[in-house]
């Protein structure tokens, strides 16, 4: 199994060795890419039989694409694919350098702006986050991409525009665990994630698993490696606060009428155009790398901007350019928390929790959407949807009339405390609780949050 260090960590390749040999001194191992620490790259590149690709062997200088591969005196041949798998995945024809990445991420850009009438900032955004996709296999840790918004139809079209042009693109809709566990995540792919109902849980573990070296568990003592690029459409659902600090977030604005249709003819010239010189880009990224005399060089704290950064580390024009749109992110996570509704709903209940012996959810309801509207969120939150959130907290309701409430015992304070201070909220400690006594004392000083209490 081939290695290469890069960014200060060593990448392993997705290799998948077999007992299959042609004779009785040759080694044959299955594979769906390596970089190896001579840099020289092996890759996957479309062929005839949709269920076998062809490999393309890249030896810095010059690229060689056939069905078997000989390297190191072990021979190499790509994995076999279901039809489905084979028909989903665009995979390109060829390796095309690049006269200009910038040019490159600027024209993907303008197709953005072209086919979703995005503004020019956010089209950058996208085509930087395309641009990743292509070394997701020697990142730490790719960065997810979140997109929200009102309209469906214009996160379809984005996604139809990304797997014409991100590497290995797949798209979903209705995954779970188990539909995951059955995926060939051998070969990497970009998954395009089409699923506003996708549960929190769901989000915190393709969260949790996107970091190189942790691995999920499945069945029959099976471990699973779902590391790579995924980009999730979740509407307007709460649950997108489960990636609120790690992944780059855009907000599209509803399908409009006058822009181009993308087609399906459309859509295979886009593919067969950009592909081959996205894998251009890839494999000039990778020379770059290796020849660096800062292979370990850190861009920022954040690690959604540093792994971007990385991706045109050897570009300094783009670099000046995605700088700031980058770090614009991190106040817009700031705000983006104070829209939480996770988070806001606990700010609601701090002060009837001192004061009052219950509270109605419908009360509840009214000054949660209050609090928001007055940060900018438009979205008004129903009774039952705030009634999900307090049980999903473990705020237990009592039917009291024609609606239920939350009484506010000895237990559910207690709760509501640990949970604010597990949020880092910077709630006023009120005199005589002796929960707010007992937090006070465990963390000495104020915290570090970023919100202030709700008085009624």
């Amino acid at each position: 199994m081939g290695s290469v260090q890069i960014l200060g960590h060593t990448m392993t390749t997705g290799t998948r060795p077999t007992s299959k040999r042609q004779s009785p001194r040759e080694q044959v191992v299955i594979t769906s890419g390596e970089v190896f620490s001579d840099g020289t790259v092996i890759d996957l590149v479309a062929s005839a039989d949709i269920c076998r690709p062809d490999l393309l062997l890249w030896n810095r200088q010059r690229a060689t694409v056939a069905p078997r591969i000989q390297h190191g005196g072990i021979v190499y041949e790509a994995p076999e694919l279901r039809p489905s798998i084979g028909q989903a995945i665009r995979f390109p024809t060829e390796a095309r350098p690049s006269s200009s990445a910038p040019g490159l991420f600027a024209e993907f850009a303008g197709l953005l702006q072209r086919y979703l009438g995005v503004e020019d900032m956010m089209a950058r955004e996208l085509s930087l986050w395309n641009g990743s996709t292509w070394l997701a296999d020697v990142l730490p840790s790719p960065p997810p991409l979140v997109i929200s918004g009102p309209a469906m139809a214009a996160a379809t079209t984005l996604f139809n525009l990304l797997s014409c042009a991100s590497r290995r693109a797949l798209r979903l809709a209705g995954i779970s665990r188990g539909v995951l566990a059955a995926l060939p995540m051998h070969l990497r792919p970009t998954l395009l994630i089409n699923q506003p109902d996708l549960t929190r849980g769901m989000s915190h573990l393709l969260r949790a698993c996107n970091h190189r070296g942790l691995c999920v568990p499945g069945k029959g003592g099976a471990i699973l490696d779902w590391v790579g690029s995924k980009a999730v459409f979740l509407g307007m659902d709460s649950s997108a606060s489960a990636w609120s600090d790690v992944a780059l977030w855009v907000s599209l604005p509803p399908a409009r009428s006058g822009l181009d249709i993308l087609d399906e003819p459309t859509m295979t010239q886009i593919a067969q155009d950009f592909l081959p010189r996205f894998m251009g880009f890839r494999l000039d990224w990778l020379r770059k790398a290796r020849e660096s005399c800062h292979p370990g060089r850190r861009f920022a704290d954040s690690d959604l901007v540093h792994n971007l950064l990385a991706c045109v580390q050897h570009e300094p024009e783009l670099i000046q350019s995605v700088t700031p749109l980058l770090y614009s992110q991190g106040q817009e996570a700031t705000e983006r928390g104070m829209r939480d509704p996770n988070v806001a709903v606990l700010e609601v209940l701090w002060n009837p929790a001192h004061q009052a012996g219950e509270l109605p959810v419908k009360e509840i309801t009214e000054y949660l959407n209050v609090l928001l509207r007055t940060r900018g969120e438009t979205y008004e939150y129903t009774e039952e949807e705030v009634g999900r959130n307090l049980r999903n907290h473990g705020f237990y309701r009592h039917r009291k009339g024609s609606g239920m409430v939350l009484r506010f015992s000895s237990d559910t304070n207690q709760l509501l405390h640990r949970l604010v201070h597990k949020r880092g909220l910077d709630l006023p400690p009120v005199q005589g609780c002796c929960h707010c006594a007992k937090s006070e004392s465990d963390v000495p000083g104020s915290s570090a949050g970023y919100v202030g209490s709700v008085g009624f």
